[in-house]
């Protein structure tokens, strides 16, 4: 991108951005919305929990002072006494009144009515008693004489009672007096819708969710809001009844091109359903207002960060733009410092490495001039100083012929072998060079030696044919020897014969030479510390340090050098490396 660096970073920030607000908003819709839906659908399944049980603690109680009314002996008596006279008659509405104001008063009952016979001057009071006639009006009766059921509901209705005028909202249930098989009577426990619907009515749900009771068996709506026309729903509960009850979970229904969450559970003690229902429409709406409310956080949040962004980017790009232009014109031999940055970050410290590279090329530049003169005269000695490779075996070849003439073979003879000593050890420049190369050069420099110990070391060689055509570092074999010779066989001259034992064998990818000797040896901490960097200006070790170094770097950590040595016994070295033919150059 062909731009600032400023305004790499805010488009860098703006694509971060953009990507977490898109990526968030995914997530955020997929599982949050799902996770939403949940939580008001638990919270509206638990308030209509609350108020199913709300709704049947008041129909237990009005169950149990059925219950208390059907085993009374005094009702009981009243219900099955055979008064005749007025008197009789009124004693006994004035004893039942009594009585059922003392049960049903302390418990806030609505209204629990006797029905009595039809003959009885008071069986027309509407508020304690009524007429038996009045129960042939309902075919659930029918149900009710023919079981040994207590009680059977009936649908909702309106009734009046006592002195008032204006029909109430009922649903009740008829109750044995007696026993359950062979009745004497029968009660009327009445419940008011109203405070039915003030039950449900408790329930706090999203916009447009209500609940409304059902009865299973009349297929009758018992209670639902004021304003919901819920024949729809009722069609759909009675459809997908058994469902509904038998998972406990919310089912989806379309009604009108509309969807709907139903929630149902029965009421007990009751042949209800109470029914929740929880439009989707609004659900959703309420959702995408969280959504929206999300999204004004994300943008508030991502424009703040913009604002720091642009804020530090600018800060950084001033620095950066000081240091840029004080840098180009070093070319034009302007040496300007930068004011020191006390900033401890990456333009600060570079800053101030600018400032130190400054100071450094303003000394640098000081000293050019006198570097100049000394340069020319110190290129010349350097020239002078330079040693041709061919001049030195030039000159080794001239003493070499001088000494035959001199009739001194021995000179010549050395000559010769250092001659070809160096040829091997220079070899063109080259790092690697072949076994039979690196066993030439190890054998000059043994030749030469024994020209100093008069021919005091014996040397034999166990190499197969095949493995001259290897190559190896060259100048490894020869230091190990030297090594032999000057810590070694050295020590023991005089005392036994010295042997060095060169061999060489291949095994899987990789070829060993083993370097024995059979002289002084080395005690154990030496050979700990062996292979360790020399210190100080001891030579012991000479060059294995080196050499087991260029090994390593070479062909790997697994090659380089192992030693084993016995005090009085000699030392053995193996050289460990890859093995690859030999390319001539």
């Amino acid at each position: 991108m062909n731009c600032g660096i400023q305004k790499k970073i805010v488009l860098l920030l703006l694509l971060v951005i953009s990507i977490l607000t898109a990526a968030g908003s995914a997530i955020f819709y997929i599982f949050v919305q799902e996770l939403y839906f949940d939580m008001v659908e638990t919270s509206v399944l638990q308030m209509s929990d609350q108020a199913r049980e709300h709704l049947e603690n008041e129909i237990n109680l009005h169950y149990y002072t059925s219950y208390v009314v059907q085993n009374s002996e005094s009702i009981q008596n009243i219900i099955s006494a055979d008064t005749a006279t007025f008197q009789e008659q009124y004693a006994d509405m004035v004893d039942a009144e009594a009585l059922m104001t003392t049960l049903t008063l302390p418990v806030s009952i609505y209204q629990i009515s006797l029905y009595v016979n039809d003959d009885a001057f008071y069986a027309e009071n509407n508020r304690v008693f009524r007429k038996r006639s009045d129960l042939d009006d309902y075919e659930q009766m029918d149900e009710l004489k023919n079981s040994s059921k207590p009680y059977v509901w009936l649908p909702p209705e309106k009734l009046i009672s006592g002195d008032s005028t204006e029909p109430v909202e009922v649903v009740s249930f008829i109750r044995k007096i007696g026993n359950n098989t062979d009745p004497i009577g029968y009660q009327r426990a009445s419940i008011r819708i109203s405070d039915i619907r003030k039950i449900i009515a408790e329930i706090e749900g999203v916009e447009g969710s209500f609940c409304y009771i059902y009865d299973e068996k009349t297929k009758d709506i018992i209670c639902q809001p004021l304003e919901a026309e819920l024949e729809q729903f009722s069609q759909q509960m009675s459809d997908h009844q058994k469902l509904l009850l038998s998972d406990k979970s919310w089912k989806m229904i379309r009604q009108d091109s509309q969807l709907y969450d139903i929630y149902a559970r029965r009421v007990g003690g009751t042949d209800w359903i109470m029914v929740s229902v929880l439009p989707m429409k609004t659900l959703y709406t309420s959702f995408f207002e969280l959504f929206g409310f999300w999204l004004l956080i994300i943008l508030l949040v991502g424009s703040f960060a913009m604002y720091l962004a642009y804020s530090i980017s600018t800060n950084i790009t001033k620095r950066i733009k000081l240091l840029e232009s004080n840098m180009s014109s070093l070319t034009e031999g302007h040496f300007e410092q930068i004011e020191s940055d006390q900033t401890r970050d990456e333009i600060g410290q570079l800053i101030n490495y600018y400032n130190d590279t400054t100071r450094q090329m303003i000394s640098m530049a000081r000293k050019e001039y006198e570097m100049m003169e000394s340069l020319k005269t110190a290129e010349l000695k350097a020239l002078q100083a330079q040693i041709n490779p061919h001049f030195l075996y030039n000159t080794l070849d001239l003493i070499y012929w001088r000494a035959m003439d001199a009739d001194a073979p021995e000179v010549s003879e050395i000559t010769q072998a250092l001659a070809r000593f160096y040829r091997l050890s220079l070899k063109g420049g080259q790092e690697k060079v072949s076994v039979r190369d690196e066993i030439d050069h190890a054998l000059c420099y043994l030749e030469i030696q024994n020209y100093r110990f008069d021919n005091y070391i014996k040397c034999q060689i166990e190499i197969p044919e095949e493995l001259y055509q290897y190559e190896i570092i060259k100048i490894t074999l020869q230091p190990l020897i030297e090594n032999a010779i000057l810590h070694g066989l050295s020590m023991v001259r005089g005392k036994k014969e010295a042997v060095i034992h060169i061999t060489g064998w291949e095994d899987v990818g990789y070829l060993f030479f083993k370097v024995k000797d059979n002289g002084a040896g080395m005690p154990k901490e030496m050979l700990a510390e062996l292979l360790k960097k020399p210190v100080g200006g001891s030579n012991k070790g000479y060059g294995v340090y080196n050499i087991n170094k260029r090994l390593r770097v070479s062909y790997g950590e697994e090659c380089g050098l192992s030693f084993k040595s016995s005090e009085g016994e000699g030392t053995e070295v193996i050289v460990k490396i890859k093995a690859a033919k030999y390319q001539s150059k």
